[in-house]
């Protein structure tokens, strides 16, 4: 076999299609799968902060310990409910990365996670 920096494009490309078996791809279609779980659960959590007139996810979260009183109460409700996501949706996603389910609409999996109640 040759180096890689040595093959030419078409070399690359008949090496490249050689290696995606059914298997790999089914793998990698799972992992991708997975991973835009993820990336979408962590975007709602990201979003779900900023709606309440944060910076986001880490700069609410900071406030737990905060002086101000409302500040503290909405970190600690965040931080409550992140973790109650985080924990639903992990079920989710580790199903879909056993080949036990397929998540085909992203928005109703981020819709069916527990609901952040704020402060009144």
């Amino acid at each position: 076999m040759k180096e890689p920096s040595t093959l030419s494009a078409a070399e690359r490309m008949a090496e490249l299609l050689a290696s995606l078996t059914p298997e790999k791809i089914a793998a990698d279609k799972i992992k991708f799968a997975a991973k835009r779980l993820e990336d979408a659960v962590q975007a709602h959590i990201e979003a779900t902060a900023k709606a309440n007139g944060y910076d986001g996810e880490a700069s609410l979260a900071s406030y737990v310990a905060s002086a101000n009183s409302e500040w503290a109460q909405d970190a600690a409700v965040f931080v409550q409910w992140r973790d109650a996501v985080w924990t639903a949706a992990q079920v989710g996603i580790d199903q879909v990365k056993s080949g036990q389910a397929e998540i085909a609409d992203i928005d109703a999996f981020i819709a069916s996670l527990p609901k952040i109640v704020w402060r009144p």
